[in-house]
């Protein structure tokens, strides 16, 4: 996909190193990407960092009216902990300004609830 030019991946360093990284899918005819990928190494979760990261990606990626997410649905985890997690995710992707959908998909044998981030860019007519 990174060969047809559907595939995008971000780093975020601090002093060199990979703290963040980001990947999305997007068709060059599309309005819109699916953010594929989003992690911030283990350590430094909750200091902000995937905040900034999330910022700074939502200017800089080619999707004219916005990203797709796709958020593992806190209804089908198996654990109690599993379920914590969902819904720190959901949560987390909600106070950086995603908005919940209605819909929703089964991949892989994985309940997601997709989520939606406006990029603000114009639309070319």
């Amino acid at each position: 996909m990174q060969k047809a030019g559907w595939y995008d991946c971000y780093g975020y360093y601090q002093e060199d190193s990979l703290v963040a990284y980001a990947c999305y899918i997007q068709t060059q005819s599309s309005s819109y990407a699916l953010l594929d990928y989003f992690a911030v190494v283990p350590e430094l979760r909750g200091k902000g960092i995937g905040s900034e990261f999330l910022r700074s990606l939502n200017g800089n990626v080619s999707a004219k009216r916005g990203v797709f997410i796709e958020a593992e649905s806190p209804d089908s985890a198996k654990t109690e902990a599993e379920r914590q997690t969902r819904e720190r995710r959901i949560r987390f992707y909600l106070s950086n300004g995603a908005e919940r959908t209605n819909a929703k998909c089964l991949l892989f044998g994985v309940d997601y609830n997709i989520l939606f981030i406006s990029t603000g860019n114009a639309v070319d007519t």
